[in-house]
């Protein structure tokens, strides 16, 4: 059951099919050993005790499918989480250029300005992915009095733990999507915040 629940929280495999397989494994070898336990703690002289274990060698295929269906439910959650997270990434990033486009408008630039500062961004960006995470936000961490004083830290947080975060990253990449990486660069940053132990 520890390495049914391991494999759950950390997915191994960058190949979906790997790892609902492997899930499947894992459950059915976990059904064998709860059927052993079952089948000894039966008395030797029971009559029905060969009807319970043809019984549950019958509803062993249901466990490796039970395995399967479970793991894909882990990775269909995480794909919804993932959506969620994009979509604030992407408010943000409206937050950031609608202050920018406000602040060159208050210093006489223009909106011409803000749009070749756009373009040139881009350009940026796309001529070397290093540059990505060259600039990865690293927010400073929060103080002794921070910490205590603030209450609705962890209904903020986006990551639970430091191996969801590392999880969820491990995920997003295995979309092997080029455009994916401006959001990576903010899940690394995000993770970087809350979790500062998981570097």
């Amino acid at each position: 059951a520890r390495v049914f629940w391991y494999h759950l929280r950390k997915l191994p495999f960058q190949c979906g099919y790997s790892n609902k397989l492997r899930g499947g494994i894992h459950a059915h070898v976990l059904w064998l050993c709860l059927s052993g336990v079952a089948t000894s703690s039966v008395s030797p002289g029971w009559e029905g005790r060969q009807t319970l274990e043809w019984v549950l060698i019958a509803i062993s295929p249901l466990a490796f499918v039970a395995g399967v269906a479970i793991v894909w439910w882990r990775i269909h959650t995480m794909d919804r989480f993932l959506n969620r997270l994009h979509a604030e990434y992407e408010v943000s990033l409206l937050d950031n250029e609608s202050a920018s486009e406000f602040g060159d408008r208050k210093r006489g630039g223009g909106q011409g300005r803000s749009r070749n500062n756009e373009a040139s961004a881009f350009m940026e960006g796309a001529q070397s992915v290093k540059s990505t995470f060259s600039a990865v936000d690293r927010p400073k961490s929060r103080s002794a009095y921070e910490a205590f004083f603030d209450t609705e830290w962890e209904a903020r947080r986006a990551f639970s733990t430091g191996g969801g975060a590392y999880v969820c990253c491990r995920r997003l990449l295995a979309r092997r999507d080029a455009e994916d990486l401006p959001f990576l660069n903010f899940m690394v940053g995000k993770a970087i915040a809350e979790h500062p132990d998981c570097l």
